[in-house]
């Protein structure tokens, strides 16, 4: 009895341990595992776009808040009456990857400075976004080409379950309705993935180009027709 009770507790010990090491893996597992699970086939088929829109919408922010970002920073010495040139060298050193400070020589108010942070900040995100789109734009290919390949396995595992359960003489008659519907339905649901599936592929591959594009348009609207802002600026108001 004391062997067997030594043996279970140089058991458990074992399993504790095990779960240690590989905890952080188990749950993200379990985790995929449960939500998968927690959907039908035909709810999974029909999520598959989904994921792929949110990653594509994070990817072209920038290029979506190009246009209103240029707009503030470009337009804020008049509104303010601070200097443009300093403005400027800031705006152009974030865009070449260099972080000046705000002068305590530039006069603004706190509700200026606050809007001069803030357009920042919003230029930063930018920046960041359209440099980091080439290394996204290839991930998020290899995804939709992972994805593509899940169509037709999700379509196939719909019918063959739907087909189960009509054969099936215990099945009841909405069960059977609904698997008859999925049947009707499939061909259909996965073309459709299929083709915005194909859209996020286009958009995707253009991505690169088009911020590319965008890096130099934000390098050339805080020129302020110098090819060195910041040197004009370094004696009003920029450090």
């Amino acid at each position: 009895m004391k062997i067997g009770l030594c043996h279970a507790a140089f058991a458990l010990v074992l399993a504790t341990a095990s779960m240690a090491c590989g905890g952080s893996d188990s749950a993200k597992s379990d985790t995929t595992a449960a939500s998968a699970a927690s959907h039908t086939p035909m709810e999974q088929l029909k999520e598959l776009p989904k994921s792929l829109h949110a990653e594509l919408e994070t990817m072209t922010k920038p290029l979506d808040d190009l246009e209103a970002t240029i707009d503030t920073l470009t337009k804020f010495p008049e509104k303010h009456h601070v200097d443009a040139a300093s403005i400027m060298a800031l705006a152009k050193a974030r865009v070449d990857g260099n972080k000046l400070e705000v002068s305590a020589d530039l006069k603004l108010d706190e509700a200026a400075r606050a809007e001069l942070d803030t357009a920042l900040a919003r230029l930063d995100a930018v920046v960041a976004g359209l440099k980091a789109t080439p290394e996204h734009a290839v991930a998020l290919g290899k995804k939709l080409v992972t994805t593509t390949a899940e169509l037709p396995v999700l379509a196939t595992r719909i019918t063959t379950e739907a087909n189960v359960k009509l054969s099936n003489p215990f099945a009841g008659a909405e069960a059977k309705a609904s698997a008859s519907k999925e049947i009707q339905e499939v061909t259909q649901v996965q073309a459709d993935v299929k083709k915005e599936i194909d859209t996020a592929q286009a958009k995707v591959t253009e991505l690169p180009a088009l911020a590319t594009k965008a890096l130099g348009k934000l390098a050339v609207s805080f020129s302020g027709g110098s090819d060195k802002p910041t040197e004009k600026a370094a004696a009003k108001g920029v450090k």
